[in-house]
Formats: structure tokens, C-alpha cells, sequence
């Protein structure tokens, strides 16, 4: 409840929950009452008071819906309060219904709508005017007061979709699903194509990508707007310079002031194609090596021991089928050359410390065959020198071991 204790003048006030405040201003006490009975019903919290001065106080204090204010008075004219009001920000707006007792009261019309006035109505007042535009004024109040609301409420909205799209490390298009025309863009959607935001605003989607491309992405925009709700795709887009890029690109559809637009997020994907290219020629490159060896089986196996890789050597020495080799895993390996002298959890101690574990089998064969075989399990390293695997190499030295063992004879 507002308070407002003055000794020179006559402020009074009544409390209404979930009301809003109306300022009566009059310096006659009966009139103050008069205009109160009127208004008791509706849903305001009526402050009035007798001095001009102490009007100003309170609305530069607190919020007021409207303000009924009397031409005539003593210290201060109604006129002369409404121009100190227009001079605050917080006040300028605030309605004002000018009340008078002149009958001929024209000229104070006009100059009453020059300072500011709404309304103008002459004493007596009929209460049934009086309160159908005091109610009106209020559900002006009401709507600009939710009007206020939904600004701030749409400012947050926008600066959390500006962050959003801002501090993505994906280009951001957003595209009209009626037109396919792009309405807004980020930062990273003017570095992917070289262009400017404000060149790209306007463009349309489909001329983002490479012109072989065109018919998918008309398809993937076809599917989002018969009701997929997300689309993956890999594309190619095109930058200003002529050069294309990989991306793949992840669109979905919402609705954005009112209509529906999608949101693609480009990831550059072209270092990462090209880096996969490279490795998968790399590893090619490596495997033609190793497949070159003739007696020398090679097998590599991840940290769970499941194999990655085997030369065609591993395939006859241990007389294992491709398939075969495929399901094992490196500690199977042991179990087929039958080396129960092998402590496996002794071997790996041993790589853990960057060494080499070296062993010397005889292997038997299906066709009964005795094989001598030289092993060597070391450990796979990546570029910090953290394990990432295991290779096994065995080299079989039954015809050297034949060729010493007939010349010590």
C-alpha cells in the first residue's frame, strides 16, 4: 500500500489487491471523495491528494495507469502539472483526463490537449462517462504493460538464438521452407563461402552447393517439409573463390516469427575427407609392404587383442583361413602354435616398458609339419607415446636351424 504522510495537504489511499494505481488530483477534499465513489468498484488503487506539488511527488515515485487531474487549482495548475509530467521519461507518457468547472471551458480544452491531455470532461462529471473512459484507459494500461512483457520476453528469445548461432563452431543457414530463399546467417556461414552476411541474405540455398548437387538438396528440403523432422547429409558447397568443400550438413525445421524455416548447420568436413584419404592411401601403401613379406608373418591387434590386420604369410603359416583370423584375437594366436611356456600377462609387463618380448616356439602343423617359429610381440605407439595396440611378428627359422644343425655335423 502506498503511504504518503503530509501535514499541508491531503493524500489518501486505498489498497486493492492485483489492481493498478490512478492518481486523483483535486484541491477540494468533497470533489476528491465524489470522483472515489465513482471509481470504488473498479479494479484500481485510487491515490488522491489536494496539492499539484505532492502529485508530482508521487508519480515520480510510483506507477500510475492514468491520471484525473483538475484545471483550477491554487499552487499549481492542472496545466502546468501535465508539462512537468512530459518533461520525465518516466511520466510522459502517463494519460491524463483534465477535469474543469467552467462550463465555456474550449480555450482550456485546446491548451489542456496541448500539454497533454486524453480527456477533457466538465464539472459536474457524469459517473457513468467517467468510468467507461477510466476503464478504457485502463486495458490501454493493461495491453501496454503485456506489450512490454513480450518485448523483453522476444528480446531474450533473440539474443539466446544470436548466441546460439554465434558461438557454433558450424556454419549456420536459416532458410525459408516456402521460398528457399536464406534469411539469416553466422559468422561461420560467411567464412565457408567467402561472402558477407548481408550478400548471403537473400540467396538462395540451392546455390550453395555444386551444381551436380543441386537435386539432392532440393530433396533433403522436400523431405524436411513433408515432415522429417531432421535430414543428414553429405554435400559440397562452393566457396566465393570457385573451390568446393565437404560439409555434412543437419537440418531441421522450426518455426521462427511465425513462419516455418529450417536451420542447416555445415560442418567442414574437407580436412577431415582429405586427412582420410591420405591414411587410407597411406595404409594401402603399408599393406603392399607388409603383404611383400614371404617369411615373415605380421598381425596387429587393438588394446582388446582383437586382430586389425595379418599378411597373407599368417594365413599359410598358421593355416588359417581369412575368415578365421578375422574372429580370432591375438591371444587365440597363442593357443594355435600351442606355446603354454608363454606367459602372456608376463609379455605384456614387458611392453608397458617400452620392450621388445621375444620367444622361440615349435609349431606343429596340420600335415604334421614341425615348425620353428621366432616371435617378437611389441607394442604399438601413437605420436605420444601412449599404446594403441600390439603386433605380433613371427619368422620361421626351421631351414636355418636344418642348415646349422647339418653344418655342426
Amino acid at each position: 500500500m502506498l503511504q504518503y504522510v503530509k501535514k499541508k495537504s491531503l493524500i489518501t489511499t486505498m489498497e486493492i489487491d492485483n489492481s493498478h494505481n490512478i492518481l486523483i488530483v483535486d484541491d477540494k477534499p468533497e470533489n476528491l471523495l465524489t470522483l472515489r465513489a465513482i471509481l470504488e468498484d473498479l479494479p484500481v488503487n485510487i491515490i488522491s491528494t489536494t496539492s499539484s506539488k505532492d502529485a508530482l511527488i508521487l508519480l515520480l515515485q510510483h506507477e500510475f495507469a492514468l491520471v484525473i487531474l483538475d484545471v483550477l487549482m491554487p499552487e499549481m495548475s492542472g496545466f502546468e502539472v501535465g508539462q512537468l509530467m512530459k518533461r520525465y521519461e518516466k511520466t510522459k507518457y502517463i494519460p491524463i483526463i483534465y477535469i474543469t468547472a467552467l462550463k465555456d471551458g474550449q480555450e482550456y480544452k485546446f491548451k489542456g490537449y496541448e500539454v497533454g491531455a486524453v480527456d477533457y470532461l466538465i464539472k459536474p462529471v457524469d459517473p457513468l462517462i467517467l468510468r467507461n473512459k477510466v476503464k478504457v484507459f485502463l486495458s490501454l494500461y493493461m495491453q501496454r504493460k503485456e506489450l512490454v512483457v513480450l518485448t523483453q520476453r522476444l528480446a531474450k528469445s533473440e539474443e539466446k538464438y544470436r548466441k546460439l548461432i554465434e558461438t557454433t563452431i558450424d556454419a549456420v543457414f536459416i532458410t525459408d521452407t516456402d521460398t528457399g530463399v536464406i534469411i539469416d546467417a553466422n559468422q561461420q556461414a560467411e567464412n565457408m563461402i567467402g561472402f558477407p552476411k548481408e550478400k548471403i541474405i537473400g540467396m538462395h540455398q540451392e546455390n550453395l552447393y555444386l551444381v551436380n548437387e543441386k537435386e539432392r538438396y532440393e530433396q533433403m528440403l522436400m523431405d524436411i517439409v513433408e515432415g522429417k523432422k531432421h535430414i543428414h547429409s553429405a554435400l559440397s558447397v562452393v566457396h566465393r573463390s570457385g573451390r568446393s568443400k565437404s560439409v555434412d550438413v543437419y537440418s531441421s525445421v522450426f518455426e521462427l516469427d511465425g513462419k516455418m524455416v529450417m536451420a542447416s548447420f555445415f560442418r567442414d568436413t574437407t580436412e577431415t575427407k582429405e586427412t582420410k584419404e591420405a591414411l587410407i592411401k597411406k595404409n594401402t601403401y603399408l599393406e603392399n609392404i607388409l603383404n611383400t613379406f614371404t617369411d615373415m608373418a605380421i598381425i596387429a591387434a587393438d588394446l582388446n587383442f582383437n586382430i586389425l590386420y595379418y599378411n597373407p604369410i599368417a594365413e599359410s603359416m598358421f593355416g588359417c583361413t581369412i575368415k578365421c583370423l578375422k574372429e580370432l584375437k591375438l591371444t587365440d594366436i597363442y593357443n594355435i602354435i600351442n606355446s603354454s611356456n608363454i606367459d602372456f600377462n608376463k609379455a605384456i609387463e614387458i611392453l608397458k616398458k617400452n620392450a621388445v618380448y621375444t620367444f622361440t616356439v615349435e609349431y606343429k602343423q596340420e600335415q604334421s609339419h614341425h615348425l620353428l617359429i621366432n616371435a617378437k610381440l611389441t607394442a604399438i605407439r601413437d605420436n605420444n607415446n601412449k599404446m594403441a595396440g600390439y603386433l605380433l611378428i613371427c619368422n620361421e627359422i626351421t631351414p636355418h636351424i636344418t642348415q646349422k644343425n647339418s653344418l655342426d655335423k
